[in-house]
């Protein structure tokens, strides 16, 4: 089951929406703004709810979120030495803004990345999400001319392996879920050691 309201404006004045999608006891909340997990709500032993996840209750905390709390990260997740990637043989700088000497990118463009983009998401009658999301156009990743001096101690990086930009959501909704099952069981062994506390406190007042 599936439910759709508004969630506010970006910047530029697009609307964006939250999908509340519900599976027995267990819902999660996205926005089509970069994809994102909003919360994730599941039943501890005793049946009481709780968000197992971090996240903001209005659009505009997911404007900056330099955490990424939720976030689809991509094309490219995590750090690239140096910035560049090469692909059939071109090699593409990326911004520079991670690291210490700030030489090294981090998920492709803070600024511009997927989880900053509004998503085409559609809802179908079998109640099935779809979202879809351009990896095209971005501007600033950009070839570096053959021949030119990237740096007397910088190589051309190593020719990226290609990803599937779908696949890597699912691994990351898939990894959200193991981590939300995670919760549940150091919950549910906590409560049965504070259990065994407190029945050996009984004993011990006998």
């Amino acid at each position: 089951m599936a439910d759709i309201k508004r969630f506010g404006k970006t910047d530029d004045g697009t609307d964006a929406s939250v999908y509340t999608l519900s599976c027995g006891e267990v819902t999660a909340r996205v926005t089509d703004f970069g994809a994102t997990l909003l919360s994730l709500c599941a039943p501890d032993r005793e049946g009481r709810q709780a968000d197992v996840v971090l996240g903001f209750d209005r659009l505009d905390g997911y404007f900056d979120n330099p955490a990424c709390y939720g976030a689809t990260i991509g094309p490219s997740a995590n750090r690239t030495d140096r910035g560049q990637v090469a692909i059939g043989g071109t090699t593409y700088q990326m911004p520079r803004n991670d690291g210490p000497d700030g030489r090294n990118n981090l998920h492709t463009d803070l600024a511009h990345g997927l989880h900053k983009r509004v998503w085409d998401a559609t809802a179908t009658e079998d109640g099935e999400q779809k979202g879809v999301c351009s990896v095209c156009g971005y501007e600033t990743i950009q070839p570096i001319p053959a021949g030119s001096d990237i740096g007397e101690d910088e190589t051309p990086a190593k020719p990226a392996k290609k990803t599937n930009t779908v696949l890597l959501v699912i691994i990351g909704v898939l990894a959200v879920a193991v981590i939300a099952v995670a919760v549940i069981l150091v919950r549910k062994v906590l409560r049965q050691k504070d259990d065994e506390y407190d029945g050996d406190g009984d004993d011990d007042n006998e």
